[in-house]
């Protein structure tokens, strides 16, 4: 359901079903505001800024940016020596215009004046599903200037973190292939901040200003508020064989205090939460791409939210799960504990039995399920019962596997 309401007393586009709410704000850059799941918030709204006009792109506007919060489009490459690069945050248009607007059944459209530095123009379309958390966004780009352009779709969703103690606000994701398994792109090398924990990079935020990005294609980034048990998870495409801007096309950004250097000088980020409020940003972005003039690129993504249990750290992701520890297979039973992005089932099959266990993304899905043999499948499946995707199988013989309708 869509419909025009107030939140944070601004005008909004209110999309929510049974699980989710989400405010969608045209006028603050075509941001989607806030996303919340059982009366939690998600997303960074910048109290400095609340019931505060938006004057970019006005005769009253003094050239500092309003960080309004939100999840936006921004454009790379990012910079401020040519108009082959955006020049932005801030900037009166992309991230800080006015949006054109038109909502039809479960879909809100919108679309950014063109930008006259770089000339290009952004839109997308943003869709709920009705039983699900899942919010499907199909993101575009318009090069309206007189020349070819290396451009790119620059997702940025900033979420909340206000603590300087770690173990508060987390963002997981896949390692990529480097030693590291993460660079840093900005801040300090050894910032307590990034950790390697197996195959995971965890970003523990502690209000030090850094930034790292990586060339992972674990397809998923998870966000955690770890007191409440709330995330937000991004799924992404990543392509081979194709560059990104700082060759990653995942990016994390943590606010905070400290040094960083960008724009050909050091900049100082004082330490106070009033004046310089706390919050991370997951940053996705398509390839860069050769895009003629008149031409249109486009950038799929998604974004979901669940419910897990509080203080869980993320081990492993799926396009419509995420799992909080390994799952186990016993003797007698097979263990999980999951967040999910759908209303339906998980499905436990062993020996030729099944077992349905209802799920929901407004709660975690704990799973303890007795077992008559090693061969185990565990299947996310809709409210109809149709497979949605396979969470964990067992070994199994080659035959086996080819009999399986999900590898046919």
């Amino acid at each position: 359901m869509i419909r025009q309401t107030k939140h944070s007393g601004r005008s909004v586009l209110e999309m929510s079903n049974d699980h989710v709410r989400v405010y969608v704000a045209p006028e603050l850059g075509g941001r989607i505001l806030q996303i919340e799941i059982e009366n939690s918030t998600l997303l960074f709204e910048n109290e400095n800024l609340k019931g505060m006009a938006n004057v970019q792109g006005t005769s009253r506007w003094n050239g500092n940016w309003q960080n309004f919060g939100g999840e936006k489009l921004w454009v790379a490459p990012q910079g401020w020596t040519s108009d082959d690069e955006w020049p932005g945050p801030p900037d009166p248009v992309i991230d800080g215009g006015s949006y054109k607007v038109s909502a039809d059944n479960d879909v809100i459209e919108l679309t950014s004046s063109v930008e006259p530095h770089i000339g290009v123009q952004v839109g997308r379309s943003i869709h709920l599903h009705e039983k699900s958390s899942r919010l499907e966004i199909d993101a575009w780009l318009r090069n309206h200037s007189e020349r070819s352009k290396d451009l790119a779709i620059w997702p940025v969703v900033q979420v909340e973190a206000s603590s300087y103690e770690s173990g508060h606000y987390k963002v997981f994701f896949g390692r990529d292939r480097s030693r590291n398994g993460f660079s840093i792109i900005h801040g300090i090398v050894n910032s307590p901040q990034w950790r390697l924990r197996d195959n995971i990079v965890e970003v523990d935020y502690q209000y030090i200003a850094g930034k790292i990005g990586s060339d992972t294609d674990c397809g998923w980034a998870c966000y955690m508020n770890c007191d409440k048990g709330v995330c937000l998870v991004a799924n992404f495409e990543r392509e081979e064989d194709l560059t990104y801007f700082h060759d990653a096309p995942l990016q994390v950004w943590t606010q905070g205090r400290g040094s960083i250097y960008t724009r050909g000088s050091l900049s100082v980020c004082p330490d106070n939460m009033k004046i310089n409020p706390g919050y991370m940003q997951i940053e996705l972005q398509s390839p860069l791409r050769r895009v003629r003039s008149g031409e249109i690129v486009r950038y799929h993504y998604s974004l979901w939210a669940c419910r897990v249990h509080a203080n869980a750290s993320i081990i492993s992701a799926g396009r419509n799960w995420v799992a909080t520890s390994n799952i186990v297979v016993g003797r007698e039973n097979v263990v999980a504990h999951l967040g999910v992005a759908i209303e339906g089932y998980v499905s436990v099959e062993s020996g030729g039995n099944v077992v349905k266990i209802p799920v929901s993304p407004s709660s975690p899905a704990d799973i303890d399920v007795h077992i008559s043999s090693g061969d185990v499948s565990v299947m996310l499946l809709d409210s109809d019962s149709k497979i949605v995707e396979r969470i964990y199988r067992s070994h199994r013989s080659f035959a086996s596997i080819l009999c399986d309708p999900l590898y046919q």
